[in-house]
């Protein structure tokens, strides 16, 4: 069961200098000491017990890396990742060589209730090799020295677990059968937000949102990203959504999917 925490009370935000959250499209961060990251979008099967994730250093020097798996959630409005013990990644932490890969194996521990979708994202942090004790006798990587370490780059790739009946497979050809994800405009924390429900079993990938109003099509900046079945998402806009209008949202299986006014 996933223990109820924010990865703020888990992950102290002195350990972090940057974090890069991998969107759809991208294969890897932009940054110096970039890492490849294969597949972006991992899921395990209701069939399967585990999938492969892999890094790949394209640098000149070697790099140590911890990977870390917690719980998804989406509340009020906002990610919140918890401590879950449902799948582990293994091995949790890794040195790969300049120009060599690690194969990181996600298994499933718990099995997934059926016909149910869970949600994860798994944490991979870049960890400056002067702060790292060394292996133990069993060759396990020893405790980090110092309580101020400092991640050079942080990495988020979601995970997705199937219960039976309940395979991605289905879910994508199916699209335009799920039920449509429900908007509507509210104010909150003293913006505009836009409001979007996603009453499915399954996820939706967000890439963007467009007004209809008057013949005339409009995009609505700052509303992308994922919205986890049965959960809401909030997205600050600046825009104004005109009186009558219609939106649609670009997801992936169908570019202009019709939203329907959400009325709680």
């Amino acid at each position: 069961m996933h223990k109820a925490m924010s990865i703020s009370a888990i992950l102290p935000r002195f350990l972090a200098l940057a974090v890069c959250a991998l969107l759809p499209g991208f294969a890897y961060a932009q940054s110096t000491n970039s890492v490849v990251i294969w597949p972006i979008n991992p899921v395990i099967e209701s069939g399967e017990r585990a999938t492969p994730l892999r890094l790949e250093n394209p640098g000149k020097a070697p790099i140590l890396m911890q990977i870390r798996i917690f719980g998804w959630q989406q509340i009020d409005g906002e990610d919140r990742f918890v401590e879950q013990k449902d799948v582990t990644g293994t091995p949790p932490m890794v040195r790969i060589e300049a120009g060599q890969q690690q194969l990181i194996r996600l298994t499933r521990i718990a099995p997934s209730p059926a016909g149910t979708e869970q949600s994860y994202r798994i944490i991979i942090d870049e960890i400056p090799q002067a702060a790292a004790a060394a292996p133990t006798e069993t060759g396990e990587p020893g405790q980090l020295a110092g309580a101020a370490i400092q991640f050079r780059m942080r990495y988020s790739v979601p995970l997705f677990t199937y219960g039976e009946g309940a395979d991605i497979a289905p879910a994508k050809k199916q699209a335009a059968v799920k039920p449509a994800l429900q908007w509507r405009v509210i104010k909150a924390d003293g913006a505009t937000q836009l409001e979007i429900r996603n009453p499915g079993a399954t996820h939706s990938r967000l890439a963007g949102v467009v007004m209809k109003s008057a013949g005339a099509s409009t995009k609505v900046e700052g509303a992308h990203g994922y919205i986890l079945a049965g959960a809401t998402m909030r997205f600050a806009i600046t825009q104004a959504i005109a009186p009558q209008a219609s939106l649609f949202a670009e997801v992936e299986g169908d570019p202009s999917a019709p939203m329907a006014p959400w009325q709680p």
